[in-house]
């Protein structure tokens, strides 16, 4: 997971807004993004490999998946609008420690595996929490 740095062009990275860049700074998230349009979620996950971690070939990566999960729910910016529908594609994968290097700071001020079970759930951003909780 990382903290994201706030001066990263995460509106194009992570589609997201400068409230939310903001918002989301203070906590660990998951390397994400909404799907472009006409995006294949493989495609995506290229992306997101390339531009928030910087590897342009993403079979370093390792990847399986996606297992697909939707849900209906009230987000929290939005409480009054019930009807959120979040369809989500994770992908899950390992990288040999050698392969991680500065570059991919960017668009993080940190980066590290973290073990959710030890992280108070007030500290994880962009509602990753809960897409945590399906991959135990």
């Amino acid at each position: 997971m990382g903290r994201l740095n706030p001066q990263a062009p995460w509106n194009h990275i992570g589609a997201l807004t400068q409230d939310r860049i903001e918002a989301h700074s203070k906590g660990w998230m998951l390397p994400s993004c909404h799907l472009l349009y006409g995006e294949s979620p493989a495609e995506a996950i290229a992306r997101i490999a390339r531009e928030q971690l910087g590897f342009d070939n993403i079979e370093q990566l390792h990847l399986s998946g996606p297992k697909v999960y939707s849900e209906v729910y009230a987000p929290k910016r939005h409480p009054e609008s019930s009807k959120h529908w979040d369809l989500q594609f994770l992908y899950e994968g390992t990288i040999r420690s050698n392969l991680i290097d500065a570059k991919m700071l960017n668009a993080w001020t940190e980066l590290s595996f973290v073990d959710i079970d030890q992280v108070n759930k007030n500290k994880i951003a962009r509602s990753h929490e809960d897409i945590l909780a399906r991959l135990e």
